[in-house]
Formats: C-alpha cells, structure tokens, sequence
C-alpha cells in the first residue's frame, strides 16, 4: 500500500512537472518544475564487497510498478528481479539499465555476488514537495504571449482524468481509488481475522480450563463431601472412644 501511494505520488509530481514545464508563466518564462521528489531508496547488501555505489532515478511515471527490485550482479552481468515474484525485469551487461521507469547506474567497482534493493516508490508520498515559492512563476499559459492565456492550466487540470499510471491506463482518481479499496478490503480482512482468532483463543482457553481449571461447582460438591468424610471420622472417633471407655469399665 506504501509503495502504491508512492507511485501515486510520483506520478502526480512527474505528470505535472512535464506539462508545467512546456508552459509560460506569468512573466513570459518557461514553467520550472512544480513538485520535486526524492530519490528511489537504495539498499547495500552487507554482504558487499566491491566499491560499487548505485544510484536510481525515476523516469517514467506510466510504466511505474508498486514493486520493489532486487539488482544482482555475477560478475559479467546484472540481473535485476521484481520483489515480490521474482520476475526478471531486465539482465544485461549495460549500465545504465532502465526498467518499469527506473533507471539504475552503478559507479565503481562491484564484484560478483554483490547485490542491491531497489525501492523506486516506497518513499516518494513522504519526500514529495512543492518545488515553487512564488505564485508568479505558475506557468498556466500555452505561449509567452498574453497573460491571459491559460492553455497550459486546463491541460494540467486533465491530469485529473488523464491515463497516466499503468502503462497508461489508470488515471490519478483511479489510482487512489484503488488504493482507499485496497486498505479498506485489508482492513476488513484483517478485523474478520482477529474475531476469528479471538474465538479460538477462547474456545482453547475453555478447553485447558476444562481439563486443568477450577470449577466452582465442582469444587463446592467436593468441599461438601469432604466435610461429610470429616464428620463421619469425627463420629467414629466419638464410637471407638465411647467403646474403649465400655471396655475398661467392664474390667474394673
């Protein structure tokens, strides 16, 4: 769920930059990005022992997966797997290799066993920004020439709708719909699988104290026997003691 709202959020700021920067601001200047994002996190086996340090960036925000990846290098070439399922998704020797809108580069020097994480949208909803400080550089026209002209904001109203995830074939509205369905599905998932395992706590409970428990009932009848067994040993104290004194008295 993390990484899809990541993806989304990439996608939000990479659509827009792109339009953004093809228009005009209130000045005649070019659009300048709109929102900035950080860099895909990038986890080091610590098994490592080359020098190579890598590097990933985002390129594409249709092609974009909720994946994470897995770069391996045999010491000819690298090979990079989907995490999870384990898909390769690219094996070659050339660097820098790009995949699902990621492009990843190695400087230094690996060698073979070397491995690395790729998390592309793990991060990217909390490291996403706004990139301008000055309502005056918004770039809502089409062209330098009027200012009254506001192609470049309609079109950066479409993105709403536009197909931009997904290999083109889910829109931003879609996308976080999918994802409130998502954590609502899990969430409910999640409650029936706690009621469910509650019960059985509770009927493993009952079971151990059945075998092992005390019973209240149970232990009141015993308590009533035991002084009845009490009282008759009294009793037959009482008999032998009478009978012993019967005894003496008929040799006296």
């Amino acid at each position: 769920v993390q990484n899809d709202l990541g993806r989304l959020a990439a996608g939000l700021a990479m659509s827009v930059n792109v339009i953004h920067r093809d228009g005009f601001d209130v000045n005649g200047n070019p659009g300048q990005d709109f929102f900035s994002l950080g860099d895909p996190k990038i986890i080091e086996s610590a098994g490592n022992k080359g020098s190579a340090i890598a590097k990933a960036q985002l390129t594409d925000a249709g092609k974009l997966t909720a994946f994470d990846y897995r770069v391996e290098f045999d010491g000819v070439d690298y090979q990079v797997r989907s995490v999870p399922g384990g898909s390769v998704v690219y094996h070659g020797d050339t660097l820098p290799a790009s995949f699902d809108g990621v492009q990843f580069d190695i400087s230094g020097s690996p060698v073979a066993g070397d491995s690395w994480v790729i998390q592309p949208t793990r991060n990217a909803a909390g490291s996403l920004k706004l990139a301008l400080n000055d309502a005056s550089h918004i770039a809502a026209a089409g062209s330098a020439s009027g200012e009254a002209d506001g192609d470049n904001a309609l079109k950066l109203a479409e993105l709403q709708t536009a197909k931009t995830l997904n290999n083109n074939t889910m829109s931003l509205n879609e996308a976080f719909s999918q994802i409130v369905n998502k954590v609502g599905v899990m969430t409910q998932q999640n409650g029936t699988a706690s009621k469910a395992q509650a019960a059985l706590i509770q009927q493993n409970y009952a079971a151990q104290q059945a075998v092992s428990g005390v019973n209240l009932n149970e232990e009141y009848v015993n308590l009533e026997r035991y002084q009845e067994q009490f009282r008759a040993a009294s009793r037959l104290i009482d008999v032998s003691s009478t009978l012993f004194d019967t005894l003496l008295s008929l040799r006296a």
